[in-house]
C-alpha cells in the first residue's frame, strides 16, 4: 500500500542514504557580478531583514549612516505600563526619554498634538489615528504635520 507524500513512515530514513520519497535538490551558488559583493543581514526570518549589493571600491565612509527602527524593547514596554495615552499628561511622561538630539521641536507641543514617544529615534505616535511622524526638523509645526499626514484624525 502506498503511502502519501510526506508521511512519517515514507521520510524516516531521509539523510541515510535510503530510499525516501523526498526529492534531492541540488546546491549550487549562483556567482555575484564582477565587482560587487552580496551582503545580507543576520536576521534572515525577521521583516527587518536587508540585503544590499555595494560596490567593493567605494570606501566605507561614503555610505549615509542609516538607523533603522527596531520593535520597542521590554524596557520601552515599561515605559508605557499604567499610562493612559489618551491624557496629555501621560503623554509628557513618554517624553522622559526623548533624546536631546529629537528635541528639534518641542516634547509638549507633541503632547498637546496628542503624540507620545515610543523609544526609538525621533518617533512619535498619535494615541487617537494611531499615525507615526518621524525626521522632525528645527521650526516644524506640529499641529500642521499632523493634519497633513493624517488629515482624518
Amino acid at each position: 500500500m502506498n503511502k502519501p507524500r510526506g508521511s512519517g513512515e515514507l521520510n524516516r530514513d531521509f539523510g541515510r542514504g535510503s530510499e525516501s520519497g523526498n526529492i534531492q535538490v541540488q546546491q549550487t551558488a549562483r556567482p555575484v557580478p564582477a565587482g560587487l559583493i552580496m551582503k545580507s543581514g543576520p536576521n534572515q526570518n525577521t521583516p527587518m531583514q536587508t540585503a544590499r549589493v555595494v560596490e567593493p571600491t567605494r570606501p566605507a565612509s561614503s555610505y549615509q549612516r542609516i538607523e533603522l527602527a527596531t520593535i520597542a524593547s521590554a524596557t520601552d514596554k515599561q515605559l508605557f505600563h499604567g499610562l493612559d495615552l489618551r491624557k496629555e499628561s501621560d503623554r509628557m511622561k513618554t517624553f522622559e526619554v526623548w533624546p536631546a538630539q529629537n528635541r528639534t521641536v518641542s516634547s509638549v507641543h507633541l503632547a498637546q498634538s496628542g503624540f507620545f514617544y515610543f523609544g526609538n529615534l525621533d518617533r512619535v505616535q498619535c494615541f487617537s489615528c494611531g499615525g507615526v511622524l518621524r525626521n522632525w526638523n528645527y521650526g516644524d509645526n506640529v499641529n500642521n504635520e499632523h493634519r497633513r499626514h493624517f488629515p482624518h484624525c
